[in-house]
């Protein structure tokens, strides 16, 4: 009988490791995850003022004369 016991107290032990072994590396993996495939941001100008400098010339044509403007450190822009 303490042989049978012994047995219980091993395998439940081992059932223990296993759980939080899985539990930890499905934290970890998702902390990783969140850091290494986080998802860009892209910013643009604000529409508003974009809105006020279209304006129409003599032929009815829309027109609009870009602005350079400088933009904050850790802005991130879309090449295409």
């Amino acid at each position: 009988m303490g042989e049978n016991s012994e047995q219980n107290d091993i395998n439940e032990n081992f059932i223990i490791n296993v759980l939080v072994t899985i539990i930890l590396g499905v934290i970890i993996g998702l902390a990783f995850g969140y850091i290494i495939f986080k998802k860009k941001i892209y910013k643009g100008p604000n529409s508003s003022k974009i809105t006020k400098e279209i304006y129409k010339d003599s032929k009815g044509e829309y027109i609009w004369e870009p602005v350079i403007t400088i933009c904050p450190l850790g802005t991130i822009h879309n090449p295409h």
